[in-house]
């Protein structure tokens, strides 16, 4: 549950990308939470790329049905 939690924050994703590349398990923190959970890479970068592309497909349709 926790780690879906985390997936809100763009920021503790980029977080947890790293925590996966330099294997941090034994430093320690907050995203020692998430140790135990099965997130993949691919499933990490997804939902950074979601949360780039969501608010630009939002202003595109925001932008698109204004009259100029």
């Amino acid at each position: 549950m926790l780690s879906q939690v985390l997936l809100l924050n763009p920021t503790y994703i980029f977080r947890l990308v790293n925590y996966q590349v330099v294997n941090a398990a034994e430093y320690g923190g907050v995203l020692q939470l998430a140790e135990g959970t099965e997130m993949s890479m691919a499933g990490l970068l997804s939902s950074l790329v979601l949360w780039i592309a969501a608010p630009l497909a939002f202003a595109a349709y925001l932008l698109k049905k204004r009259e100029v």
